[in-house]
């Protein structure tokens, strides 16, 4: 009886054993396989993690290059084909491409700094894929616009820093933008319309470094009202703290650097200063600034010659005895000019209107009246 159980139990551990030996073995083969598959997953993740940031750079690399090509204001088809994907080892860019998403148009600016004003956009799409030597890829299609807004929507237009020192009322009506800055040391500047820079605004100049009294800067908000400007970047360098000063005298219509501003670039090719687009025509204007300046595309060319002077009364009649410079008016392309007396109601000069503090002499402007100028070319 005592034989015979102790048989039994001497079967039941062999089983037992057996048992435990198969389960253990099935644990080991299931870590097996989930490393394995753990193993896969980490390694397909990696190249998939890889190759998707490689497409993100080719799309990176399009857009900066776009950008480049935009600097003239117009993308066309050569500037397209220019565009390459970046070079990376080991990645093929097979499939990369940028293309125009239909033609070019004009539209209002709603949202941003330079909302209200109207731009000539431009759509994109970019496709970005890229391979890896194993064979695993990621793609990329983006749409990107471009906008070139015209340069005559702003009263006035800096491409560098704006220096005004004026000593008497100034007003500007309409947009202001400076690349570098506003750096106002005017008795009595006032601007009208919202105001734009990447950079700052400050109570004094590049010359003075002091501003020569009076109000100083005024700037009207969406009310009309007209605003005196009594913090500026120099002494509100926290960019929330100037945006809020900004938005309660303003309403945000002076915008700097603290809200994002971005540059506003000419058109201009490579060596051509910012300044010859508003020189006069010379004979020795090489292609590429007959090609951007603005007198070389100009349909009528009026030229003022201050060293020949008559009397007023000489030229437009009446018995005003001032001077009035010699006005010469030529159509490059062909048609009529204004008469004498018709050039008298068109142009009005005022002989020595202010004193130009950055120049440190006296202004003889020259006002061209649109109304009188559009009523003689309808006439």
């Amino acid at each position: 009886m005592s034989a015979v159980t102790l048989r039994s139990r001497s079967g039941l551990a062999l089983i037992s054993t057996l048992l435990v030996v198969i389960l253990a073995a099935v644990i080991i083969t299931a870590a097996l396989a989930a490393s394995m598959t753990a193993s896969r997953t980490t390694s397909a993740e990696y190249q998939r993690s890889r190759t998707f940031y490689a497409a993100e750079a080719g799309a990176e690399a399009a857009l900066s290059q776009l950008e480049l090509a935009l600097q003239d204001g117009v993308v066309d088809s050569a500037d397209l084909e220019n565009i390459s994907p970046p070079d990376l080892s080991n990645f093929d860019f097979t499939g990369f491409s940028i293309t125009t998403d239909g033609v070019v148009q004009t539209e209002t600016i709603t949202d941003g700094p330079y909302a209200g004003l109207y731009s000539l956009t431009q759509n994109f799409v970019v496709h970005s894929r890229a391979t890896d030597a194993s064979g695993a890829y990621s793609g990329i299609v983006l749409g990107a616009k471009g906008q070139a807004i015209p340069i005559f929507q702003f009263a006035t237009f800096f491409q560098g820093g704006m220096v005004d020192c004026a000593g008497s009322q100034k007003d500007t009506w309409g947009r202001a933008h400076s690349n570098l800055g506003f750096f106002l040391c005017g008795s009595d500047l006032r601007f009208h319309e919202v105001m734009t820079t990447p950079g700052g605004i400050y109570r004094d100049g590049f010359i003075s470094h002091e501003p020569v009294g009076g109000i100083g800067v005024k700037i009207e908000d969406a009310s009309g009202n007209e605003v005196v400007l009594t913090f500026d970047s120099g002494d509100t360098a926290d960019p929330e703290q100037f945006k809020t000063n900004s938005e309660n005298a303003f309403d945000g219509r002076l915008r700097t650097g603290a809200y994002g501003v971005d540059s506003l670039n000419l058109p201009l090719p490579d060596g051509i200063a910012p300044h010859e687009l508003i020189r006069p025509q010379e004979d020795d204007d090489t292609d590429a600034e007959k090609a951007v300046k603005f007198a070389w595309k100009a349909d009528m060319y009026v030229e003022i010659d201050i060293s020949s002077l008559r009397q007023k009364k000489l030229v437009c009649g009446g018995s005003d005895q001032s001077k009035f410079p010699e006005i010469t008016i030529t159509r490059p392309y062909g048609g009529a000019v204004p008469s004498d007396a018709q050039k008298c109601q068109i142009f009005n000069v005022t002989w020595e209107s202010f004193f130009d503090n950055a120049e440190e002499g006296w202004v003889d402007p020259v006002d061209i009246d649109i109304s009188e100028l559009r009523n003689w070319m309808i006439s």
